[in-house]
């Protein structure tokens, strides 16, 4: 009766390559990654265990092209500021949002954190310029916002900058700057 394995029950439905969102193929490309964590330190328990769902997630195949389809949408759908669609970028009215370029970072630093982040050029890509766009729209807000304003409206960003220590380097040193500046105030604030 180990809680784990009911969360592993729930990876294939979470995994599905026909999503139309970067949001729900983000969190999709998350469970394959998660998926294939698991299959590598508890083989034999998934192969023991008499259940339909574990058998999807032994099949290396399927989800091998699930991934490489994922990747590949989500690279369609970032614009090239770095920013992500929230939605395929057939209408010319749809731009990169800040909030579905944020939810991509994270998961992928949340899969850093647990040592299973794909290592893919395209995902390593898409995540490098995510984060500078991350780092560009959070420094314009910045400088509009008031001070008191921007210590808690960037705890996201700052969660996320955290998520990845030095894995992905800043544009430049001003950048570094500017965002580290951002972040020790959130961080101030949070503290406080």
């Amino acid at each position: 009766d180990n809680p784990t394995w009911y969360c592993l029950e729930a990876l294939p439905a979470m995994i599905d390559d026909d999503q139309l969102s970067s949001n729900g193929l983000a969190h999709s490309l998350f469970a394959i990654a998660v998926a294939d964590k698991v299959r590598h330190q508890c083989p034999a328990e998934l192969l023991a265990a008499d259940s339909v769902q574990y058998a999807l997630l032994l099949d290396t195949t399927k989800l091998e092209e699930q991934r490489k389809s994922i990747i590949e949408k989500l690279t369609a759908m970032q614009h090239p500021s770095g920013g992500l669609s929230w939605m395929p970028k057939g209408d010319s009215r749809i731009g990169a949002s800040y909030w579905s370029t944020g939810v991509f970072v994270e998961l992928m630093g949340d899969l850093l954190q647990l040592k299973c982040l794909p290592e893919d050029p395209a995902l390593d890509s898409l995540v490098r310029r995510g984060l500078q766009y991350m780092d560009a729209n959070t420094i314009i807000q910045a400088q509009t916002d008031s001070l008191a304003a921007a210590k808690m409206k960037f705890l996201s960003y700052a969660y996320i900058r955290l998520l990845f220590g030095s894995k992905y380097e800043y544009k430049n040193a001003l950048v570094q700057q500017r965002a580290d500046s951002i972040i020790a105030l959130t961080v101030d604030a949070v503290r406080h």
